[in-house]
């Protein structure tokens, strides 16, 4: 008789389950197991027969079968809703079996941070089958004559260690200060365009105002990432809200830096023929983006409600870090270009040839900033399953890095007569003259 023990995350005391299945005569081998730091208290489920659902979950599922005295096993889904439809079942506990691609740092982190709106955000026996292997088995083996036995032990998820260390809290505050001044400089910037000096309203220019509009709802999402990390060890928020914030910033984030890309070209062939493939081209390349930043949005938005995941978070991270580079090197490339061929041009005024200066300067170095930013996604990619200081650490390193690069979008864009002027302009004019002469050296 050979003995398996499939481990879990039970919930609310740091606690580990211990996942026995027993299949006929046979018990099989134990396997490591982690608990959820914010559910149901230690308990003991002993020898109880199961339940296995394979088919996606909706939403609100709902049970057909009596589960009065058995164990619910699911892989898909709402957990706040599967234990709902549990609890009213009469079902013994319930347990959730690891998908395809996750690795063993993420669970740790989830088990972690999962909260519903309450806490505890269960009732009943609640456990994570961290094994494959494990989960394997209760999938293929025939139900009739499967039973399991998980309890709770005491386990120190090294998640909770991780949030208290002192490289871990750096990157939060710090992550934390700078989205704060993004959103402040973003408010103050659109103020600035929509405010002229006499006091009266006028329309925002469109790249103005899609960049900086972009960046204010990314800098938000970052922001309540970084302080829920900083000053709740990543358990002040619901589930829905933490996922949505993990990965929901980077559609707006992307489509400030296309719009930024497209000023830029407007700026570089201003006064300058463009042909129709060169304009039809462009248009074409936008509309893609378009759709696939909005796809990414509908898909992580009903990730976060459904707990359905509908695309791998890596294969995000790759196409957007794939994305990054051309983006940072043409920045750099063309910022420069379009610096020099303002200075060539002598129809302008010296306030619009400022503002173009400053506009094609800040993004050019946003360029550079973003190969730091790419350097910070490849060690988040290289490192985010080594262990929960490593994925909190280069993730956050990575979007700070962003918030830099998208405070300087947001610098490049300079009003004219804003309600701001009077305490700006001497300021502008120094910086102007500086400029001239820095260029004609």
């Amino acid at each position: 008789m050979r003995r398996r023990t499939v481990a879990l995350w039970p919930v609310l005391l740091n606690s580990a389950a211990a996942l026995v299945i027993t299949y006929q005569n046979t018990t099989f081998p134990r396997y490591e197991s982690v608990s959820f730091a914010l559910g149901p208290t230690s308990y003991h489920v002993a020898n109880q027969s199961v339940v296995v659902v394979s088919s996606m979950p909706p939403l609100a599922p709902t049970l057909a079968e009596s589960l009065t005295g058995r164990v619910l096993v699911f892989r898909n889904g709402y957990i706040s809703a599967w234990i709902d439809a549990c609890s009213a079942a009469g079902c013994a506990g319930l347990l959730q079996c690891t998908q395809a691609g996750d690795s063993r740092t993420e669970k740790l982190i989830w088990a972690w941070i999962y909260r519903g709106t309450k806490v505890p955000f269960a009732s009943i026996p609640t456990a994570f089958v961290t094994s494959a292997a494990a989960c394997d088995s209760l999938y293929a083996l025939p139900q009739a004559d499967l039973r399991v036995t998980f309890s709770s032990d005491e386990y120190a998820n090294p998640t909770e260690a991780a949030l208290a260390s002192t490289p871990a809290l750096i990157c939060f505050y710090m992550s934390t200060m700078l989205n704060v001044v993004s959103i402040v400089l973003a408010i103050y910037k659109l103020v600035s365009f929509l405010v002229a000096s006499t006091w009266t309203l006028r329309p925002i220019p469109l790249w103005p105002l899609l960049v900086i509009s972009t960046q204010l709802i990314a800098s938000v999402f970052r922001v309540v990432f970084a302080a829920n990390s900083a000053f709740a060890r990543l358990q002040g928020i619901t589930y829905t809200t933490y996922r949505l914030t993990i990965t929901g910033y980077l559609p707006f984030t992307f489509a400030s830096t296309m719009s930024v890309g497209l000023a830029m070209h407007q700026h570089l062939y201003k006064g300058h023929p463009v042909s129709r493939r060169h304009q039809a081209t462009i248009a074409a390349f936008v509309a893609t983006l378009l759709i696939v930043f909005t796809m990414d949005f509908a898909f992580t938005l009903y990730t976060a409600i459904s707990g359905v995941s509908v695309v791998n978070t890596a294969f995000l991270s790759v196409f957007y870090l794939v994305l990054n580079v051309p983006c940072s090197l043409c920045f750099i490339k063309y910022g420069s270009s379009v610096a020099k061929s303002l200075l060539e041009n002598y129809s302008i005024s010296n306030g619009e040839r400022f503002r173009s200066i400053i506009f094609a300067k800040r993004t050019a170095l946003s360029g550079a900033l973003g190969v730091v930013v790419l350097v910070g996604q490849v060690f988040f990619m290289a490192l985010y399953t080594v262990s929960p200081i490593a994925y909190l650490t280069t993730y956050t390193l990575a979007t700070a890095a962003g918030t830099l690069q998208g405070i300087l979008f947001q610098l490049a864009f300079r009003a004219k007569n804003s309600i701001f002027s009077r305490y700006t302009a001497r300021v502008g004019a120094t910086d102007y003259q500086a400029s001239r002469t820095s260029t004609n050296q």
